[in-house]
């Protein structure tokens, strides 16, 4: 608008101030004016051109321009000086207002449908610039040519592409819609996308919250799955295993997709319930899994090691070790087999693998009966010098444990003939 007023209104007003000073400039290099010149410092006029000439044989003589009368050549200076900034005057509105003419209706509808292309393509970041501009151009517009349920789509599209591309305004993009549009057809999608933001986040209890209001069953099948998965993990982190328990039963029966994953939290649920037999049924399903291949022998081990089955533990720790010799649980498994190795009576055995186990334990602290036994293997092996020092933990507590291990400290500084340090710790 501003640049249409410049062209239309501005510029002819100056054109029109300025004649004067143009028809003067006009008079310097019209070819059939007589220029005047200054002739023993008297303005004279020199005869005129003949009509008729061709203007091709026109040449403007420069020399006698610069030879005028200074108050000629001033009153011509300031003729070209207006001529050269209407030009330059010109130049720059010509595109300034080009640029910045209205929008056209037919403009606004286009970019909603680049927008809504762009969207369904999942190029988010594209679809965000074009929806930005319908909006703008939308409102620029002296009354908007899209409907209000196009305003509404647009404003969904934006939002629902801030979380797709994680920015981090995403969660506050949302929740705008859901106070512009309370009865916007989105709103199940939008609350479960805020719970997933929060889930994300470590927000377990937030998520529910948000999970809760929304209707997953309204969502597609994918994201409805994708969405009640995460629900129940979430009813997983805050403790709540029976709910946990019954979404993931629930969408084990309906989703291919998550079959093994429900599978192995049920799986490990049972196992913290102590519903050993269970727990190894899931578990065993998923050894040749892609994803929880290396997961599941650590319980399995576990399992059988609980159930007296050292051999079976025993296999399961060394195959494990011999596949995943660095992983996360190649720990725990050499804590299997030095408690296969000291029920069996196998010291040394013992010692050298539980204590491999302690060493490992690089963020955690070791596990009380796992201590015990390496000081009982330390002891049995005659290395009494190590045991004080490996079953001083193992005393902090007030049970049967913590009385064994005070008793194995003194007899150890009875063999090492300190006879105060096993009086004070026997007593």
């Amino acid at each position: 608008m501003r640049g249409t007023l410049i062209r239309n209104l501005v510029i002819p007003c100056l054109a029109l101030k300025y004649s004067s000073h143009l028809m003067a400039l006009f008079d310097i290099i019209k070819p059939n004016d007589s220029p005047h010149v200054l002739v023993d410092r008297k303005c004279v006029s020199l005869p005129r051109r003949n009509f008729r000439k061709p203007m091709k044989d026109f040449k403007p003589n420069l020399t006698l321009l610069l030879d005028m009368h200074p108050a000629v050549r001033r009153r011509q200076q300031r003729a070209l000086f207006a001529l050269l900034g209407l030009v330059g005057l010109l130049a720059i509105s010509a595109p300034t207002a080009w640029a910045q003419q209205s929008p056209e209706p037919a403009d606004a509808v286009a970019l909603y449908q680049e927008g809504l292309t762009r969207y369904r393509q999942q190029a988010y970041a594209a679809a965000t610039a074009a929806l930005e501009a319908f909006l703008r151009a939308d409102d620029r517009l002296g009354q908007p040519v899209a409907g209000a349920r196009q305003r509404m789509e647009a404003h969904y599209m934006l939002a629902a592409s801030a979380y797709e591309l994680r920015l981090p305004g995403a969660v506050d993009a949302l929740q705008a819609h859901l106070d512009a549009y309370p009865t916007t057809p989105h709103r199940s999608r939008t609350l479960a996308l805020m719970a997933t933001i929060s889930y994300l986040e470590g927000d377990y209890q937030g998520a529910l919250d948000r999970y809760a209001q929304a209707n997953l069953q309204a969502l597609a099948g994918d994201e409805r799955d994708d969405m009640t998965y995460r629900m129940a993990l979430c009813y997983l982190h805050t403790g709540d295993l029976q709910q946990a328990a019954i979404w993931l039963q629930t969408l084990r029966q309906v989703s291919p997709r998550y079959r093994a994953d429900c599978t192995y939290h049920l799986a490990y649920i049972r196992y913290t319930q102590g519903q050993a037999d269970e727990a190894l049924k899931g578990f065993l399903s998923l050894e040749n899994d892609e994803t929880y291949a290396s997961l599941v022998p650590y319980y399995i081990a576990e399992i059988h090691l609980d159930a007296g089955r050292y051999e079976q533990a025993r296999q399961v720790a060394s195959d494990y070790l011999s596949h995943y010799p660095r992983a996360e649980q190649a720990a725990e498994m050499h804590r299997v087999l030095g408690t296969t190795a000291y029920h069996e009576a196998d010291y040394l055995t013992a010692m050298n693998e539980l204590q491999t186990y302690v060493d490992g334990q690089t963020a955690d602290r070791p596990r009380r009966d796992a201590l015990y036994r390496l000081g009982l293997a330390q002891y049995q092996m005659g290395v009494y010098t190590r045991v004080p020092q490996t079953l001083a933990p193992v005393t902090e507590g007030s049970d049967a444990l913590a009385q064994n291990a005070w008793l194995h400290s003194g007899l150890a500084y009875l063999e090492m003939g300190d006879l105060s340090r096993a009086r004070l710790t026997l007593q």
